[in-house]
């Protein structure tokens, strides 16, 4: 977490979209070193594989799903794995 001038606390968030998690993971890892908070979609990751995002980092938690093996993309691709991130040192 960050502080603004006046030391009140600052959130940082970011989106992105990883185009696949191969392609993306590198610039993910990239965004946990600049933000607090992250959310990620089209990870393209069937629901076992999903241990690769949420492995990805220790020092974040991970909630992730997977659209590609529930039919959830046939309706919305735009949206498929969304994927939530925020660091250890806030909790769980």
């Amino acid at each position: 977490m960050t502080y603004t001038t006046d030391s009140s606390p600052c959130v940082k968030i970011a989106s992105y979209n990883l185009h696949g998690f191969n392609q993306g993971a590198g610039m993910l890892l990239e965004l946990c070193a600049s933000f607090d908070v992250i959310f990620c979609e089209e990870h393209w990751l069937t629901s076992d594989q999903l241990v690769k995002i949420n492995n990805l980092s220790r020092d974040f938690h991970c909630i992730s799903m997977s659209a590609v093996d529930t039919g959830y993309h046939v309706w919305s691709w735009n949206f498929e794995g969304p994927t939530l991130w925020w660091p250890c040192s806030a909790g769980t």
